[in-house]
């Protein structure tokens, strides 16, 4: 959630932009492309450094949980990349042609020296810091995660890898996840897919997520994001790696739910029902709420956040006020507003030519800077 000091949250995150060229048109998984995409990165059939790093964090989460007694339960790995059949196809490939290597590797000791202190540096680097600072955000009736030494986790780690599985899931799939499979030992899954991994599915103890399939509808993109819930005795082996811009589409759904939540208890507070109180859901400039089909009677009306900056008298404390709520929402003192100037004027409703010449006067006093509909805070806005 957005908060003053900027998002709050669990350090799991890992953001990359591997995955697709600078201007998203190429690449391994660009965010456009065919039923017939062939994955490559840098023009040659291999997975980008992201998903390597991602594959190896599962391997070492798997490996920790061993060490913890957690070798009974089933671990999984959730990579969504892509909806089209063909191209999962190739991902579960090079996936597991990838984790076969890996496997050979350590479990016969053929040319593994360099690989394990790739591991070893991973671990080092960023799982004992992160086990420390979730460690440190925990109440005191929660169990805290406790810290492992490497040569633990090395120990433990031939036979995770041996038990590793790479499965596609989807509607073609003949390798259906069955969690139900009999035996002592917890399943440890790598599942490839697409529409029926962001609908329904349940992945049983999942630890890390390769997430860089995008939608515009919140809804949709909430239903997509299958890491939360309770990850007890293992959440700071959890990783997310996904693109800086899904963090921050994810962030604002997080806003706005909570954000409903609250319309919710205001309007149980004042005995209304949904029918006879006009529900509001946080807008953004990119997604949608849900699809248009599905909206029906709803109506874009962003009330709430236009009182607040419609309020004050004068047109630089409206523009203060709208400045200072784009601050917070985005944690951030540059940022995009979805407004051209009349459109602008008119959502604090001012005089277009006067709102204009306020603007200059701000930025001649060094208040503020901007180009287009972009602009940049020089100084907290009072």
């Amino acid at each position: 959630l957005q908060t003053p000091e900027g998002r709050s949250g669990l350090p799991l995150t890992r953001v990359f932009q591997d995955h697709a060229s600078e201007d998203g048109r190429e690449g391994w998984m660009p965010p456009k492309h065919q039923k017939d995409h062939s994955p490559a990165h840098l023009g040659q059939d291999v997975l980008p450094p992201s998903l390597r790093e991602a594959i190896q964090s599962f391997a070492l989460a798997c490996a920790a949980r061993e060490v913890r007694g957690q070798g009974a339960e089933h671990a999984s790995m959730l990579v969504h990349v892509t909806r089209f059949t063909l191209v999962q196809k190739e991902v579960h490939r090079q996936v597991e042609d990838f984790v076969q290597k890996m496997n050979l590797r350590i479990t016969r000791q053929i040319d593994h020296e360099g690989l394990l202190d790739e591991l070893r540096a991973l671990w080092e680097s960023d799982f004992v810091s992160t086990t420390a600072a979730i460690a440190s955000k925990l109440t005191e009736s929660e169990e805290k995660p406790s810290a492992l030494p490497w040569a633990e986790v090395l120990a433990k780690l031939p036979d995770a890898l041996s038990d590793i599985e790479v499965r596609m899931v989807n509607g073609k799939a003949k390798d259906a996840l069955d969690y139900a499979e009999e035996g002592t030992r917890g399943l440890k899954i790598i599942a490839i897919g697409g529409d029926k991994l962001a609908r329904g599915l349940t992945l049983e103890g999942l630890c890390t997520s390769y997430f860089v399939r995008t939608t515009k509808m919140y809804d949709t993109l909430m239903q997509m994001g299958r890491w939360f819930g309770y990850r007890p005795g293992y959440i700071d082996l959890c990783r997310l790696y996904t693109t800086e811009e899904l963090v921050e589409w994810f962030g604002h759904i997080a806003d706005a739910s909570e954000e409903l939540r609250e319309e919710f208890d205001t309007m149980a507070e004042s005995g209304a029902t949904p029918r006879d109180y006009g529900l509001r859901v946080q807008s953004h400039p990119v997604l949608l709420v849900t699809s248009p089909l599905k909206m029906r009677t709803a109506k874009n009306l962003q009330l709430s956040q236009r009182i607040l900056h419609t309020a004050p008298k004068g047109i630089r404390a409206r523009l203060l006020s709208y400045f200072s709520a784009c601050v917070q929402r985005t944690g951030r003192y540059s940022f995009d507003i979805p407004y051209n100037r009349q459109q602008l004027a008119d959502y604090l409703s001012v005089d277009r030519s006067a709102m204009c010449s306020e603007l200059s006067r701000m930025q001649r006093e060094g208040l503020l800077s901007y180009h287009k509909n972009h602009f940049s805070v020089h100084e907290a806005l009072e």
